[in-house]
């Protein structure tokens, strides 16, 4: 009858309502509430940092190679027609010709082997703003230089992850495997839709296991959360893109707990391009954002400052002039030595202690007592004649009072051993019944 058609019906319709009634699934989840209730008081949050010493060395260098001349030529036209079309969209309100102008210059360096065409279109009509040739170019310099880096680390026994952006419609992966093969590596290529997010550590896993593969090619988005590289000592950034939080998360992937060989991580960028200028940017955001996240999470503010609109528009002041762009190696030399003085002051000390108290009375007749301790960061050696202080494995040379990192001057210090690193108060001393100097931060730790 009507009444049996209608449950039949509802028996296999969408909402499974049969007979008037809804039915309830309860799905997995917990409650917001459990976090300050029950987690936070009996948490510790550890970050990467925090374990730092425990872990081998990590270092980071750029690489800055120059194009080719007939690339260079045709960048620079390209570059050309981009800019002025692009201002001339800004001045209208116009704000599409950014994104394509970032993009296409970020991209030709790497992909003139194919023809590059960028249109816009105006009142209903689409109209060509800027092209570039193909070039017939056997092997590009950026190409060739990653090849002596992949050769000098195979020669170390070191397997090698390389990152890089352009996976889809510029697709470099098989003109990039092509070029490793017939140098005599063979790379296992990763592609994000061919393996789940889920699956990618067991497949990852099971093809590095059968010893066929010397090096790693995928787009770092697919490996900067949730995956650990530890195979992969050498990691190298191809490409970068203009993302803080992503390179800061794949950079990493292979500096973990259980990771016994140093990392290098190298960054490549044609010299004096769109490349150039957005790896600078992102070493200016990276020392922004250590500032700017304290202790929260890695996402955290962290993720206000690098926001992909706030990168465009740095690089599109650059390009029309309306902002300086620092050189890239200056640029992460300031990042590495803001990172190195942001752990400086939260990692676990040697030794702590109240050393000096002193009153200060105004001429109101009001007085403050104002305490330091200082917190020993790092012991200082003395070598042929050279002093130098080591906090965990990063070096500072101590020369007629002047600080010195990497040859580089943060600091000085007095005949009393007073002085700063990058406006950090720091003392050279020697504590009392031990044996050698320590170079010790100085913090003001009470006033009344």
């Amino acid at each position: 009858d009507s009444k049996d058609l209608s449950a039949s019906l509802n028996a296999a319709s969408i909402g499974r309502k049969i007979a008037g009634k809804h039915r309830i699934k309860e799905m997995p989840g917990i409650s917001p509430l459990l976090l300050p209730d029950l987690l936070l008081e009996r948490s510790a949050f550890v970050r990467l940092e925090d374990i730092s010493e425990a872990l081998p060395a990590y270092d980071e260098m750029i690489v800055s190679v120059d194009m080719e001349g007939e690339q260079r030529n045709e960048y620079q036209k390209l570059e050309n027609q981009l800019m002025e079309e692009t201002r001339k969209a800004m001045t209208k309100g116009d704000m599409r010709m950014l994104g394509k102008m970032l993009q296409t210059l970020l991209a030709y360096p790497d992909g003139c082997r194919s023809a590059e065409r960028v249109t816009l279109e105006v009142e209903g009509i689409e109209r060509v703003v800027g092209s570039a040739p193909a070039l017939d170019i056997a092997i590009l310099p950026k190409e060739e230089r990653l090849l002596e880096i992949l050769r000098a680390e195979r020669r170390q026994g070191r397997k090698v992850a390389i990152y890089v952006e352009h996976t889809g419609t510029r697709d470099l992966l098989p003109i990039l495997e092509s070029k490793l093969k017939e140098d005599g590596f063979s790379p296992l290529i990763l592609r994000g839709q061919a393996v789940p997010p889920e699956h990618r550590e067991a497949w990852l896993e099971k093809h590095m296991k059968t010893g066929q593969y010397d090096c790693l090619m995928c787009n770092p988005n697919l490996v900067k959360t949730g995956l650990d590289l530890l195979e992969f000592p050498t990691i190298i950034f191809f490409q970068c893109g203009y993302s803080v939080y992503t390179l800061r998360q794949a950079s990493r992937r292979s500096w973990r707990i259980g990771q016994e060989h140093p990392v290098r991580v190298f960054f490549m960028a044609y010299s004096e391009s769109m490349q150039d200028k957005a790896l600078s940017l992102i070493a200016q955001k990276m020392e922004t954002s250590l500032a700017v996240e304290g202790v929260l999470s890695e996402q955290g503010l962290a993720a206000f400052s690098e926001s992909e609109n706030s990168i465009v528009m740095e690089l599109a002041k650059a390009l029309t002039g309306k902002s300086a762009v620092q050189d890239v190696n200056e640029a992460w030399t300031k990042y590495k030595q803001q990172s190195l003085l942001t752990n400086l002051g939260m990692d676990d000390s040697e030794d702590l202690t109240v050393t000096t108290t002193t009153t200060v009375t105004s001429f109101a007749g009001s007085s403050e007592t104002i305490s330091y301790q200082y917190v020993v960061r790092g012991k200082v050696f003395m070598k042929d004649g050279k002093a130098a202080a080591y906090v965990q494995r990063n070096r500072f040379d101590l020369v007629n009072g002047t600080i010195l990192w990497n040859g580089k001057e943060v600091g000085s210090y007095d005949k009393k051993g007073f002085g700063t690193i990058n406006d950090k108060p720091i003392r050279i001393y020697r504590p009392s019944g031990k044996i050698g100097f320590v170079l010790a931060e100085v913090r003001e730790i009470k006033k009344i």
